[in-house]
């Protein structure tokens, strides 16, 4: 489970190494600054698209900058495509019913159906619940490893 505390202790280091404030994070990322003050304090969970984001400006992992994984991988990353071809994808690499799939990876079947649509974005829970089931990384699931 992804640990706010390690989250923040993670985007801290990164940005002492890379010698930036959290003013210039926020310009270059575009997350706005007090965004990026939340999650150095661990109040707040970044929504997917910042995670992503912040992974790529840092060239991480995204597993990396949530602390679910101690190595941070020296590889190029693919942009994410859309959650909905990596929900489809992982619904048909289970064989298993969009009901089935809800149950089985703990997430909730109102919501799966906006993603698959592309209406709504999953939250990071969803997204490591998915990676859980899979037993594959948070960044296999959003499309950014092959």
């Amino acid at each position: 489970m992804v640990d706010l505390r390690k989250f923040a202790e993670n985007l801290n280091d990164l940005m002492f190494d890379y010698k930036i404030s959290q003013k210039e994070l926020a310009e270059r990322t575009g997350i706005d600054k007090a965004s990026i003050n939340r999650y150095l304090k661990g109040n707040c969970m970044p929504s997917v698209k910042s995670v992503v984001k912040l992974a790529d400006f840092f060239n991480c992992s995204v597993d990396f900058l949530l602390g679910l994984s101690e190595e941070k991988p020296n590889t190029k990353f693919l942009p994410c495509p859309p959650i909905s071809e990596r929900i489809n994808y992982f619904l048909e690499l289970s064989k298993l019913t969009a009901y089935q799939f809800c149950k089985n990876v703990k997430l909730p079947d109102s919501r799966f159906y906006h993603w698959q649509k592309g209406t709504h974005s999953p939250t990071i829970q969803s997204i490591e619940n998915i990676a859980n089931y899979f037993k594959c990384s948070i960044d296999k699931v959003l499309g950014r490893e092959s």
